[in-house]
């Protein structure tokens, strides 16, 4: 009986040591490249020293047997194996992997792009008069925006536009200007426009209050910049600013005029000129307001004429190419007493074939003058005496559009 245990258990270590050897042949085959020249003797010696260990550890089954030999106890140092020339050697670079194993990849890096923000700052009403534009400027709060802003404009109303189309507001920057352009004939009313600015599809809009006027011109004439009035000396004209006022100036010497546009033409309108005529000799002022070019190269106007002699003229006359006059007929004519060193206020106020003249506010004549063409506003300074000076002032003019 005891022989036949003492072979079972031989044959049980035997197949635990080969099924160890097999295990760490296994686990070194993954560490150690085919192909290696020193592979098969690794695999062998490590297969060895493991089933030594395995032996060493395994239970003796001659335990009962008080003649059996004891089993050969393991050595208490570890077992290092020499390094081979080619495997795992300090003085050889560490092995290729394996050739079926793939490279590892790094994981690929997603940049998530930040969003853009935008926010169109809040904007002032604005008012412009027909035939003028005005620029406004748009400021624009952003967030992430590495190129330019571009800025439009929508719900313009008929006969307003941006010059230009669009705008841009440069990397980096946070405003710029838009310029509103008027046409000359668009009518007094009130519009809500928003402006609107985008990066690629976003965008952001605030809403913008314009006012289309009716005014034409207006000026008070203390501020030279801002009508920018013509200021020159030729001859025995000058005219330009002083103390506040616009002037025109008419030295002594031969009979001469001189004379200032305020306004291209407009159809319908309510002009009011306060003005001050000075001087010893004859002198008059005359407002241009109609007039229509006729055949043989010739121009008819209507012209009110304001002497500082107490007369008042409105007439038409008619010009040839070169600007001498060929006809005169004389509407009104009347002596009524106008103050020659006083501010007067002239007023016309033209709708469709009538004109209604003032004079400080008092209705002082209506006239037919014929549905003409359209005159730019002009106002002009005559002197007929050539031994003295005249001098023509005006403190304020405002020229309405009418859209009746």
């Amino acid at each position: 009986l005891a022989t036949t245990l003492c072979h079972h258990a031989t044959q049980a270590s035997s197949a635990q040591r080969k099924s160890a050897r097999q295990d760490a042949n296994r686990r070194l085959e993954r560490r150690l490249p085919r192909g290696s020249p020193h592979r098969s003797t690794t695999l062998i010696r490590a297969g060895r020293a493991h089933g030594e260990q395995n032996n060493a550890i395994l239970p003796d089954s001659s335990n009962n047997n008080a003649n059996a030999i004891p089993a050969k106890q393991p050595d208490p140092s570890p077992v290092v194996s020499q390094p081979q020339q080619g495997v795992n050697s300090p003085n050889m670079s560490a092995p290729p992997p394996i050739a079926n194993s793939p490279a590892a990849t790094p994981p690929a890096i997603t940049q998530v792009s930040k969003p853009i923000r935008l926010t169109v700052q809040p904007l002032p009403e604005v008012s412009i008069n027909p035939g003028e534009g005005k620029r406004v400027t748009v400021r624009v709060e952003s967030e992430n925006a590495d190129g330019g802003i571009r800025l439009e404009l929508q719900g313009l109303p008929v006969g307003v536009s941006l010059k230009g189309g669009v705008a841009i507001i440069p990397r980096g920057a946070k405003q710029a200007d838009v310029e509103l352009v008027v046409d000359r004939n668009v009518k007094k009313m009130s519009a809500d426009v928003s402006v609107v600015a985008s990066v690629g599809s976003v965008s952001n809009k605030q809403s913008l209050r314009l006012n289309i006027t009716s005014i034409v011109f207006q000026d008070d004439f203390k501020d030279p910049n801002k009508s920018k009035l013509p200021s020159q000396s030729q001859g025995n004209l000058s005219q330009g600013y002083e103390n506040g006022r616009y002037f025109i100036r008419l030295q002594s010497g031969k009979t001469s005029s001189g004379g200032v546009t305020f306004a291209p033409p407009v159809n319908d309108f309510d002009a009011v000129f306060t003005v001050r005529a000075s001087g010893a000799g004859l002198s008059s002022v005359a407002i241009i307001f109609r007039e229509e070019p006729r055949s043989n190269n010739t121009l008819m106007r209507h012209l009110w004429f304001v002497d500082n002699r107490g007369i008042s003229v409105v007439s038409e006359q008619t010009f040839d190419a070169s600007g001498q006059r060929k006809e005169r007929f004389i509407v009104k004519h009347t002596d009524i007493a106008l103050p020659r060193t006083e501010w007067l206020q002239l007023r016309i106020r033209a709708i469709g074939g009538r004109a209604d003249l003032y004079v400080n506010n008092q209705l002082f004549r209506t006239v037919p003058v014929g549905v003409q063409k359209a005159s730019p506003l002009t106002i002009t300074l005559t002197k007929y005496d050539e031994s003295t000076r005249s001098t023509l002032e005006l403190s304020d003019v405002k020229i309405e559009q009418i859209n009746e």
